[in-house]
């Protein structure tokens, strides 16, 4: 897959996935002759919520979520939406009755500064140490930087304001 159109599926994978990244931000300039960085799906997650993660898992490790919503999609069977004081999380729900335990993590984010990555960036870093940790992103944008991986249609992104992180989540296309 060449880099433009790797760049091209990162966007729409972003954009697919419920993460509010306005198509008019992201600029589609020539690539660059290095060729973009491949990040593993283990490493997308936050304060021990990966995505794959299973429901039953978050909610051990977490307990009863504040808000919980149900949605029928029309791609993709049913979808959780659980809301915790200090993160989103999204689930893909398996086909079958009482599912919900075995439904696995898809997008997850937060705003909080209480939680960090695996790697220990947590919101309020600097772009640098972002950077210094993770390397050089698939697509990097004034106010993002998007890791991806294609083998899962996934991605870790990292928003941005004046320097400092504001926002981290990451998403992978639903089934």
């Amino acid at each position: 897959m060449t880099s433009t159109r790797r760049s091209l599926f990162a966007i729409l994978l972003l954009t697919t996935t419920l993460i509010a990244v306005p198509l008019s931000s992201i600029s589609l300039s020539a690539p660059s002759q290095t060729p973009m960085q491949e990040m593993s799906v283990t490493r997308m997650g936050f304060a021990g919520v990966r995505l794959r993660t299973k429901a039953a898992q978050v909610q051990r490790k977490f307990g009863k979520p504040q808000q919980v919503k149900t949605e029928n999609s029309t791609c993709c069977g049913v979808l959780l939406h659980w809301t915790y004081p200090e993160f989103e999380v999204r689930f893909e729900v398996p086909e079958g009755a009482n599912q919900e335990r075995n439904a696995t993590v898809y997008s997850v984010s937060t705003r909080s500064p209480k939680l960090m990555t695996l790697e220990g960036v947590r919101v309020g870093d600097r772009r640098s140490k972002v950077l210094r940790i993770y390397g050089t992103p698939s697509v990097d944008e004034n106010d993002s930087a998007f890791y991806v991986n294609d083998l899962y249609a996934s991605s870790f992104v990292f928003r941005f304001e004046n320097d400092r992180v504001v926002e981290i989540s990451a998403a992978s296309q639903l089934n």
